[in-house]
């Protein structure tokens, strides 16, 4: 009986000290990141050197975050602002080093070397097509972006058909995942103009 007693206090006792010393997720090093490693980490998602990023700002956002034990605290994420090659970026960083957010300012997709093994472009370019019901030979790409929101990769498309302008929007990382299409249907006159336009443009741009 006495040892029985003696076990489920030694239980309690180390549940009490468990639940007393703070439980944070684990980074890289076993500890929650600091800017420092934030940086480095966006630094290395887009493929640069932490010393070629230009103009750049920090600010920290407090969160709830679930540690390891799955008890929820409090912790920073970075929100880093810079630019590299003439390019402006924003990127977030949880708590232990991952991209929570990505974007920049470019025109040109810019496909960060992070996200390699993902759907390639002209696998979301044909899948974009392909829901739309455009055939891929009449589509005129207008604007093309590589975007994370909350952890989830994605394309961003918007391309001409014969007869429509397309937004689509394809996931990243789930290639079973069906992409988000929107319409917005012209008639075949108007986009001969909008189509004819679009090349001219390409051909300056």
């Amino acid at each position: 009986m006495k040892k029985t007693i003696s076990i489920i206090l030694a239980v309690i006792a180390l549940f009490s000290i468990t639940m007393s010393v703070p439980a944070y997720a684990v980074g890289i090093d076993g500890t929650l990141i600091k800017e420092e490693d934030a940086k480095q980490a966006a630094a290395d998602y887009i493929g640069a050197s932490v010393d070629d990023l230009g103009s750049y700002s920090c600010t920290t956002e407090s969160i709830q975050y679930a540690s390891l034990l799955s008890i929820t605290v409090t912790a920073d994420q970075y929100k880093l602002s810079f630019r590299y090659n003439g390019v402006s970026y924003k990127i977030t960083v949880d708590p232990v080093g991952l991209i929570r957010d990505y974007d920049y300012n470019s025109a040109k997709l810019i496909i960060p070397k992070g996200a390699s093994g993902y759907v390639t472009e002209a696998e979301a370019k044909a899948k974009a097509t392909d829901a739309a019901g455009v055939n891929s030979s009449d589509a005129i790409f207008t604007s093309s972006k590589f975007v994370v929101e909350d952890y989830t990769s994605y394309y961003e498309f918007e391309f001409l058909g014969k007869t429509e302008e397309v937004s689509a929007k394809v996931n990243a990382t789930v290639k079973s995942a069906n992409p988000d299409i929107s319409k917005d249907d012209k008639g075949a006159f108007i986009m001969f103009f909008i189509r004819l336009f679009a090349k001219i443009a390409a051909l300056f741009g």
